[in-house]
């Protein structure tokens, strides 16, 4: 196989595109792919970080970019999976430092682990609730 044909082979397995929908129970959404006249995808499973014991469920947003890989099965049909979002200049990240982790909610609502300073903060605009055998304030 050539260098063209390989490139168009992986041109066509990694693509860019958008959320178009979201079937959260199945944990899959379709993609809207601008570079492909606007076609719109199967259902792509959404790659987590856990899916045994360990579970980390995540959804990304109507309309957010996302990459994707796709693969041919043996019945001439697609497989894909979206493999995550990623930050752009019109979406930029929430924060810039190394040593800090933070997931934002949307809402005014986030979670941050600084490990330089060992310092968790969580700030909620709505209740927190929290439920343990005993819990521990100190």
């Amino acid at each position: 196989m050539d260098t063209k044909a390989i490139a168009n082979v992986l041109k066509n397995m990694f693509r860019v595109g958008k959320v178009s929908s979201l079937n959260p129970e199945q944990n899959t959404a379709r993609v809207y792919f601008e570079d492909q006249s606007g076609m719109v995808s199967c259902e792509m499973a959404i790659l987590n970080r856990g899916s045994k014991v360990v579970k980390d469920y995540w959804m990304p947003d109507v309309g957010e970019d996302v990459l994707c890989l796709n693969l041919p099965n043996d019945k001439n049909k697609t497989v894909g999976w979206i493999l995550g979002s990623y930050f752009s200049q019109k979406d930029s990240p929430q924060i810039a430092d190394d040593k800090v982790r933070r997931i934002d909610y949307g809402d005014g609502s986030y979670i941050e682990y600084d490990r330089k300073s060992h310092t968790l903060n969580i700030h909620c605009v709505g209740n927190i609730n929290i439920t343990g055998a005993t819990i521990n304030l100190n």
